[in-house]
């Protein structure tokens, strides 16, 4: 399992096999469910603006997520493969 905490310390994601999840730290309550990887992902990141979460799998990808102003929901994705450990 890895952990991340916003940099405003209100949302937090977890990952556990191959789904994020974003948390309210105050409610405990489960904003969002995010199923993107289809393998095991191996550590998640926020931007320092809280606009981004970075996830790295087994998959051989990397996926950057656009959230909403508040954490709670996904706007965008986008996939980075890698390749031959290069960068596509």
């Amino acid at each position: 399992m890895s952990l991340a905490l916003s940099a405003d310390s209100r949302t937090l994601a977890t990952c556990d096999g191959s789904t994020i999840k974003l948390w309210d730290v105050e409610s405990e309550v489960c904003l969002q469910t995010l199923a993107d990887h289809i393998r095991w992902i191996k550590s998640i990141a926020f931007s320092s603006d809280h606009q981004t979460l970075v996830s790295s799998s087994d998959d051989q990808t990397i996926k950057r997520l656009g959230l909403s102003d508040r954490g709670s929901a996904l706007i965008r994705c986008w996939d980075i493969a890698i390749v031959s450990g290069q960068l596509r």
